[in-house]
């Protein structure tokens, strides 16, 4: 089973995603309500992605900058690079081999495009409570 048939058992395929303008405040609101430990950071003027913001990166940033809350997300965001995303074809088991290593998250899309969905553990959990429930 690939990574995106995967995800499509276990969660909405949505990409929650803001622009790397917005401020640090918005985009710690945004995260706030819809329970959201990151955020894909688009460019300003299309939904490629550039970054991924988290709420450690984003407290990190904010603890380390004095009057940080005046700052863009395109400032505290972890850039991304083409091989940072994973093909949606990928099968799933390394997608999750991936989370069990060195990654907190995982960016399924292909590079110039918009992402097609975001896997975390969070979303082997699901899986596994409807596996054996």
């Amino acid at each position: 089973m690939d990574v995106m048939q995967f995800l499509g058992q276990t969660k909405q395929l949505d990409v929650l995603a803001i622009a790397r303008t917005m401020d640090l405040p918005e985009s710690f609101g945004r995260m706030s309500q819809h329970h959201s430990r990151s955020i894909v950071v688009t460019g300003d003027e299309d939904s490629i992605p550039v970054g991924l913001l988290t709420m450690t990166k984003l407290a990190e940033f904010l603890v380390a900058q004095p009057g940080a809350s005046a700052f863009r997300v395109g400032q505290a965001m972890l850039t991304l690079k083409d091989e940072h995303l994973v093909h949606p074809d990928t099968p799933w088991l390394e997608c999750a081999r991936l989370l069990a290593s060195d990654r907190t998250h995982v960016l399924i899309g292909k590079p110039g495009h918009p992402l097609q969905s975001v896997m975390t553990a969070t979303d082997i959990v699901r899986w596994l409570i409807r596996l054996l429930t």
